[in-house]
């Protein structure tokens, strides 16, 4: 498979990520630079929630991956949106 490395904007945060792969949205979301911590301890169900829907604002414009990078995330249930990718990085 092609892997290829872009540059993708979150529009609603200006917030930029460069994520190396396969694109599977228009758009890409990387919890950690929204607040996320992979440390087993930080709760980030608040910081899940924004990115969800952030890639809701988004969802008519190409969809969004959230990408969430090695590390344990500790999280209360939360919902997930259409035409959103949860990319869970090995670790």
């Amino acid at each position: 498979s092609l892997s290829l490395t872009f540059l993708l904007a979150a529009r609603v945060t200006g917030l930029y990520h460069e994520y190396t792969g396969t694109p599977s949205r228009k758009h890409t979301l990387n919890i950690r630079d929204l607040g996320a911590v992979g440390d087993n301890s930080t709760i980030n169900t608040a910081i899940f929630e924004v990115a969800v829907a952030k890639a809701k604002t988004l969802s008519t414009d190409g969809g969004c991956a959230i990408v969430v990078p090695e590390g344990t995330y500790r999280t209360a249930p939360f919902n997930l949106t259409s035409k959103m990718t949860l990319h869970l990085n090995a670790g």
